[in-house]
């Protein structure tokens, strides 16, 4: 089958689910959107492949599940600096962000150079976009003992006070470095422990907690059993 714009939305339109349209009014989608659960879009996305000109194609035309659909099929080293800023820009709501930057973004040879940029600001998009960058490229093993140190530093001084999309992804920062790095380990539960940050968050039963230690920890003994 040959996807164009016209037949991805009409799939798209297809899957409307008008409970799931209303969940996304709550998080901050508008309404231009058709109400569809994430999961559905990876296999779509995995038949169309990468494919640059349909992504631009999706997400212009700034429905909520193309954006999401085109940020899953962007080939991330084919975008040049223009697109990051356009990108990242018209992305507006953290899952859009998310998806663009964890998916995309993040794979790019641009990734480490917009994680300086945007992770300095207080804006929650470009500050979340920023940390979501360093979150790939420490989950990537591409940052030296020296951008670690530069992160933990400006966690340690900022995660506290952060605005709270930034401060969320912040947060997952710290616990990738303490869970992927054995030597990291013991100072990030002990600098979670010293900030404090989601220490009293309710969570779910059958969920993990987002306080760093407990993150940490959990993640670890899991990828412990998992390794027997």
């Amino acid at each position: 089958m040959e996807y164009t714009l016209s037949t991805i939305l009409t799939e798209l339109s297809s899957m409307t689910d008008e409970k799931r349209k209303e969940f996304n009014k709550k998080q901050g989608v508008n309404d231009n959107q058709y109400g569809i659960p994430l999961g559905k879009f990876r296999p779509l996305a995995k038949k169309i492949k990468k494919n640059n000109p349909l992504a631009f194609q999706l997400w212009n035309t700034n429905n909520y599940e193309a954006m999401i659909l085109a940020s899953m099929i962007f080939d991330p080293e084919l975008l040049t600096e223009t697109d990051f800023e356009m990108l990242i820009k018209s992305a507006y709501m953290h899952v859009l962000v998310d998806e663009l930057t964890l998916r995309t973004l993040g794979e790019s040879p641009l990734a480490k150079k917009y994680m300086h940029q945007w992770m300095i600001q207080e804006d929650e998009t470009y500050g979340r976009a920023g940390w979501n960058l360093a979150i790939c490229l420490v989950q990537e093993d591409k940052l030296t003992n020296e951008e670690l140190e530069f992160l933990i530093s400006d966690i340690v001084q900022n995660l506290k006070n952060a605005v709270p999309r930034k401060q969320e992804a912040m947060n997952r920062c710290l616990c990738e470095i303490g869970i992927r790095y054995d030597e990291y380990t013991a100072r990030c539960i002990s600098l979670g422990e010293q900030i404090g940050v989601y220490k009293d968050l309710k969570v779910s039963k059958g969920c993990t907690s987002s306080y760093a230690p407990t993150w940490i920890t959990v993640v670890r003994a899991n990828r412990m059993k998992m390794k027997k």
